[in-house]
This record gives C-alpha cells, sequence and structure tokens, in this order.
C-alpha cells in the first residue's frame, strides 16, 4: 500500500513542479521546498525524541550526500523542467537505480549476479521504449536531456553513498540535515537559465506573459478613464 501511495504521489509530482517552474524561479522554488522538507522533517525528528546534534565526523559525510542527494538532483530536475516536457523528465529521471547499480559496483566493491545484469537491461530497454515515443522532441532540446540525466546520476550517487556513510544518528536527523544543507545553494547568483523557444515551456510562459499584460493595460485604461471623469468635477470646485 505504501508502495503504491509512494509511486502515486512521486508521479503527480512532476507535472506540478512543472506548473509551479512557469511562475516561480528554479532555484526560488527549489529553495522554499528544501527548507520547508527540512524544518518539516526535523520537527519530526524532535518529536521523536531524536537529538540533532551531528558529530564532527558525520559532518563531511553529511555534506557529500547533501550535495548530491538534494543541491544536484533538485536543480538538474528543476532545470530540466523548463526545457522538456515533464512525461519525459520522469521517465529519464527514473533512470536512477540503474545508475545506483553501476555506482555501487565502484563503490561499494558489490558483485552482481547475472539476474541484476538481467534487470538492468530490461531496466534499461523498458525507459527507451517509454522515451521512443517522442524521441526526436528529447534531441530538439539536448540540454534538459542532459540535466535530467545529471540529476539521476546526482540522486544515484548520493544514494550510494547514503549507505556507504557509516552513520551514527537516526535517518530522520540525517534527512533534516540533508535538506537543509542541501537548500543552502539553491537561491545562491547562479546564471539563469531560460527555456528554449521550441519549447511548450516557452510557449506557455510567453502566453501567460501575454495575458499579464493585457490584464495590466485594462487596469492602466480603466484607471484612465476614471481619472478623466472626476478632473471636469475637480476643476470646477476649484474654480
Amino acid at each position: 500500500m505504501l508502495l503504491l501511495v509512494l509511486t502515486v504521489v512521486w508521479g503527480a509530482n512532476w507535472p506540478v513542479n512543472k506548473i509551479a517552474l512557469l511562475e516561480i524561479p528554479i532555484f526560488t522554488f527549489r529553495a522554499i521546498v528544501a527548507f520547508g522538507a527540512a524544518g518539516a522533517v526535523l520537527l519530526l525528528a524532535r518529536a521523536a525524541g531524536h537529538s540533532l546534534y551531528v558529530p564532527p565526523d558525520q559532518r563531511r559525510w553529511l555534506v557529500c550526500v547533501a550535495l548530491l542527494n538534494v543541491t544536484g538532483w533538485m536543480y538538474f530536475s528543476a532545470l530540466a523542467l523548463t526545457l522538456i516536457p515533464s512525461g519525459h523528465t520522469a521517465v529519464i529521471a527514473n533512470t536512477m537505480p540503474l545508475w545506483a547499480f553501476l555506482i555501487a559496483i565502484l563503490v561499494l566493491k558489490e558483485r552482481p549476479h547475472a539476474i541484476h545484469w538481467l534487470g538492468l537491461a530490461l531496466g534499461i530497454s523498458g525507459v527507451l521504449l517509454l522515451a521512443s515515443k517522442d524521441f526526436d522532441g528529447l534531441g530538439n532540446a539536448p540540454s534538459g536531456t542532459v540535466a535530467v540525466l545529471a540529476g539521476a546520476i546526482c540522486f544515484a550517487a548520493g544514494t550510494v553513498m547514503q549507505k556507504r556513510a557509516p552513520w551514527r544518528m537516526p535517518m530522520l536527523t540525517v534527512i533534516g540535515w540533508q535538506f537543509l544543507i542541501g537548500g543552502v545553494p539553491q537561491p545562491c547568483r547562479i546564471p539563469r537559465y531560460r527555456c528554449a523557444p521550441s519549447s511548450g515551456c516557452y510557449r506557455k510562459r510567453s502566453e501567460l506573459q501575454a495575458a499579464r499584460n493585457e490584464r495590466r493595460h485594462a487596469r492602466n485604461s480603466k484607471r484612465g478613464s476614471r481619472r478623466s471623469e472626476f478632473q471636469p468635477i475637480r476643476r470646477c470646485r476649484c474654480s
């Protein structure tokens, strides 16, 4: 049941994020998400009676995992949503377990069996099959494809490092600090990326901007007409 709920929430997360990014800058949006999650998780940790203290020997691991799991994943996945459709972003982002499998072989020295390699091949085939519906569209926005792949690899590396780290803290405390540390670089002054002119995001933003300009023009015209109506009355009173 929990797996079903997680799947639904994870899937619904992508179109919601894309809608939010039409109105909110990437770094502002991700900073709000990271700091909000950090506050909620750390409050849960305190409510559960866990200490929020981070031992000195754990801080290096914590920063490393936070930069991969939170900073890298959140930034690159949000950037991809401004460049390619949310469905394609979700499909490519779900290659994360495949990258984690390969990274774990190098970092954790795991020795996968034949069944694991078969699962890897099936996973790659499934991703390619899902992406093949509009693969040309992905080729027209290579920056978006590279961005979401970078996010998936960051998330995979962070997951492997989290397993590798010798944690001596409750996992709620670890996750809360990860969100807090990983959210710090998000609002920094990093060059903003704009949507590609051929992307749906660009067209949607153009439509929204045109609608805002039209509403602003209507308000200004209405205010101007009101002022012109009251202007003769004011002149009469002054005379």
